[in-house]
């Protein structure tokens, strides 16, 4: 019946507020799930009988999700970079079976690349999102995420020039004409 009240049997942490249970605060323990044991009890105004029962909810924890790179420089002339070789931890998975998504992202097979052409090979800063959905056991499975920014670099044209046939006992000649203006290495 409506009007009695929900407890826990944990005192020294409050998750059970005005009838509403806050999962982060009951927490799970690490990567493993944990059960909470929940009361609810009803006193009878008129007849002052009362009467509590009890539920189970298990919080599962989310996934750990880590890239090792926060931002990736990348020149917009590159072909399509691995992303997945930026994933350092799915929950103890070493094979990155999440999803990317964002502007320039494309699977490729089981890999997803983030592929200049894509952004039109548009100089900018671009958020991708990783995001790993832990199938561990009963639904829901949690999932968790974690952003990488591509920086695309613009890489000016580069013009060699023409030049002529020379015979080996040619005087050396300075390279010119060429853009953008440089030196050599």
């Amino acid at each position: 019946p409506y009007g009695g009240e929900w407890f826990d049997t944990v005192s020294n942490i409050d998750f059970i507020r005005q009838s509403r249970f806050y999962p982060g605060l009951a927490g799970a323990d690490g990567l493993n799930t944990k059960n909470h044991a929940l009361f609810y009890t009803y006193q009878d105004p008129i007849t002052l009988c009362r009467d509590t029962s009890a539920t189970f909810i298990t919080v599962k924890p989310l996934p750990e999700v880590e890239l090792n790179e926060e931002r990736v420089p990348m020149c917009n002339t590159e072909d399509p970079r691995s992303l997945n070789q930026y994933v350092e931890n799915n929950t103890g998975n070493p094979n990155p079976a999440g999803v990317w998504s964002g502007p320039g992202v494309v699977k490729v097979g089981n890999d997803y690349v983030f592929d200049a052409s894509q952004v039109n090979n548009i100089q900018g800063e671009y958020m991708l999102i990783y995001n790993y959905v832990w199938k561990s056991g009963a639904q829901p499975h949690c999932d968790n995420s974690d952003t990488l920014i591509i920086n695309l670099i613009e890489v000016p044209p580069v013009i060699a020039g023409v030049y002529d046939s020379v015979c080996f006992d040619a005087s050396e000649f300075n390279l010119e004409n060429n853009s953008p203006q440089g030196t050599t290495g």
